[in-house]
């Protein structure tokens, strides 16, 4: 993956932490850091100035194909062929809270601005829509 300034298209470093195919990744509203989900069954958090890698989440049992920020930087929430949406901690990578309401994969997730509240879209042809753990 490679990040480049987009005010002057200047390259500023590729990212090479993942060991299959990159299938999502998202800034942390503070823009500090970014968070990437991969083939590899992994999801790391990385700094979005220098490229290096400050936690990996192995919570997935296949692919991870969706992640996403809650609104303080703070969690993050992934989801996977495995059929369920995660929410984990972007600092300890501790999960806070497993989502097993869907039958078939997963592909994309989205937090509530206020954090609330969770969205998961899954090949299974639902949105669904839950509460994030306090």
């Amino acid at each position: 993956m490679q990040v480049w300034n987009a005010s002057n298209e200047t390259y500023l470093f590729t990212y090479s932490g993942h060991s299959d195919q990159v299938e999502a990744v998202a800034w942390s509203p503070d823009g500090t850091r970014l968070v990437s989900g991969s083939l590899d069954k992994t999801a790391q958090v990385w700094n979005a100035s220098s490229g290096n890698l400050l936690r990996t989440y192995r919570g997935h049992s296949n692919w991870v194909l969706g992640v996403s920020w809650s609104s303080n930087s703070t969690q993050v929430v992934s989801c996977s062929q495995d059929t369920t949406a995660q929410v984990w901690n972007a600092t300890t990578g501790n999960i806070l809270q497993a989502y097993h309401g869907h039958s078939d994969v997963v592909e994309a997730t989205a937090w509530s601005p206020d954090d609330v509240y969770i969205a998961s879209a899954s090949d299974d042809r639902t949105v669904q829509v839950w509460r994030a753990a306090p």
